[in-house]
């Protein structure tokens, strides 16, 4: 036989190796499995926070507004009333004093870039604008101030009224914020006071959030317009923001406060209405936006967002691969640590089993283990339907030898008939020593003439080996084959017997003419 018991398990380490890659597969990804519910964990926990915190703080910027509008309003309450006989003055051309409390209330406030004074029949009395920064009456055009959208309506209830619209002006403060003016409309029986306003100081009282966060914030007026807007990054930014904003617009519009998560971001609103609060049952309210929306929105990462998708998933990877070098270094070292175990505990199984299936001198199967194999091997051959031959060998001249050369040298011939003819058989074919100087010698796959073929070779070796060796014995052996194919019903003590009787009928035969000693 041309290899050992070890070497002849077929594909032991290519099994081996099987069973590497699947140890070390099972560990990398009960790793990853285990890293990706940390990672969704951590995920789920950092929006959770952050849908909190966005709430809270647009819930915050809506109280800043809504208190800074009430404020106005309180304010031009008390410009419009202060003094019983105020308006009666007005309307009498005597509006010095009116505008010395305008100017004392806007002394340190510059929200306030223009204030109107109207009489009952819609005359302007004075107009005041800033400038270098200071209140001045300017130059009154009637021609220009007769027609103002909701004078009128400023008369139709006994009450006084507060009117409130927005108009937009291109206008960025510090360069970052882009304000809209108020127009607060205040009036009552006597006439109308109207201040246009700026958010400048809403603007940077809410800086400290619009600095401080990742979100863009803006105000929208309730058909969708912008009114403010963060202008942290670039315009085209802000405004694929504001369109992403848009196409939710429906859902924001359809209730007071709440949060979306779409697939590129999380948009957080809150509405403000800044005369909610105004509990003052002798003023009316006309606010002609009715209600703003505060909205914060932020740019989330979308292969986290999408987190079983395939962008998710080579997101994951990279973050596995970049993060856990180490861990996948351990999990490589252990898993080599198990393959070495697993190999050297086959090994010594594979020894232990050499041991009691092979024979220790010429590394031959032992009877018992021989046997087991043949009975296998003539099942498979009828399986295969093809030819099983037995050959029977019987090793000439080992009493001879033994008796005159010593023992050493009977042993020295088992072994070296035994490589010879291992030199001529295949993978498949097995030698079986029976005991002494008797083998077997197991041919799947071939009839008796091919068999026959085969020893004839096998005996050219030898009378070459005699020739040129300087031993002092010549080597040979006498065989018997029996064959059988699938067709047979016989077993493997018929195959055994009939070589045998046919070896020694061809070992009576070479007795006369075999010649053991040099």
């Amino acid at each position: 036989m041309k290899r050992t018991y070890l070497t002849n398990k077929d594909g032991f380490w290519f099994r081996i190796s099987i069973k590497f890659i699947i140890l070390f597969i099972i560990f990398i990804s009960i790793h990853i499995i285990s890293f990706v519910i940390i990672e969704k964990s951590v995920f789920e926990r950092e929006i959770k926070n952050i849908k909190k915190y966005e709430y809270d703080i647009t819930s915050t910027q809506k109280e800043i507004i809504e208190n800074k509008i009430q404020n106005i309003v309180l304010e031009m309450r008390y410009i419009s009333n202060r003094g019983n006989n105020q308006w009666v003055k007005i309307n009498e051309g005597l509006f010095d004093n009116f505008i010395e409390d305008i100017k004392k209330v806007s002394e340190n406030d510059k929200s306030k870039k223009h204030v109107e004074v109207y009489d009952t029949n819609g005359e302007c009395k004075f107009e005041l604008k800033y400038e270098d920064k200071k209140l001045c009456v300017k130059e009154i055009l009637l021609e220009n101030k007769k027609s103002i959208e909701d004078i009128e309506g400023a008369f139709n209830s006994n009450k006084e009224i507060v009117f409130l619209e927005t108009k937009i002006k291109d206008e960025l403060i510090n360069g970052r914020i882009q304000a809209i003016s108020p127009i607060i409309r205040f009036g009552n029986v006597a006439g109308i006071l109207i201040i246009e306003y700026s958010l400048e100081d809403i603007a940077n009282q809410l800086k400290f959030f619009l600095e401080n966060n990742k979100e863009y914030t803006y105000v929208f007026k309730n058909n969708g317009e912008v009114l403010l807007r963060d202008n942290k990054e670039k315009d085209i930014i802000s405004e694929n923001n504001t369109e992403e904003i848009k196409k939710e617009w429906d859902k924001i519009s359809q209730s007071l406060s709440g949060q979306i998560e779409t697939a590129n971001g999380l948009i957080t609103y809150q509405t403000i209405n800044p005369v909610e609060s105004n509990n003052n049952e002798i003023i009316d309210v006309n606010f002609k936006d009715k209600q703003w929306k505060i909205v914060s929105y932020i740019p989330l990462n979308k292969n986290k967002i999408n987190f079983y998708s395939l962008e998710g998933a080579k997101y994951l990877l990279s973050e596995y691969i970049k993060t856990q070098k180490i861990s996948i270094f351990l999990i490589c070292l252990i898993s080599i640590h198990i393959l070495a175990y697993m190999v050297l505990r086959k090994i010594n199984h594979i020894k232990i089993e050499e041991m009691a299936s092979l024979d220790i001198m010429t590394r031959t199967f032992n009877r018992a283990k021989g046997m087991e194999l043949l009975q296998s091997q003539l099942k498979k051959s009828r399986q295969l339907q093809e030819y099983l031959t037995v050959a029977f060998i019987d090793i000439n001249g080992l009493k001879v030898i033994n008796d005159n050369l010593g023992h050493g040298s009977g042993d020295e011939l088992i072994v070296n008939m035994v490589n010879i003819i291992k030199k001529f058989i295949t993978e498949r074919e097995f030698l079986i020593r029976l005991g002494g100087d008797e083998f077997l010698l197991i041919l799947p796959g071939i009839n008796e003439k091919e068999a026959e073929e085969r020893f004839s070779e096998i005996n050219e070796h030898i009378k070459y080996e005699n020739e040129h060796s300087n031993k002092e014995y010549n080597m040979s052996f006498s065989h018997g084959i029996s064959s059988c194919d699938f067709n047979k019903d016989t077993n493997i003590f018929y195959l055994i017997n009939d070589a045998d009787e046919k070896m020694y009928k061809r070992k009576d035969l070479m007795k006369k003419n075999l010649k053991i000693l040099k």
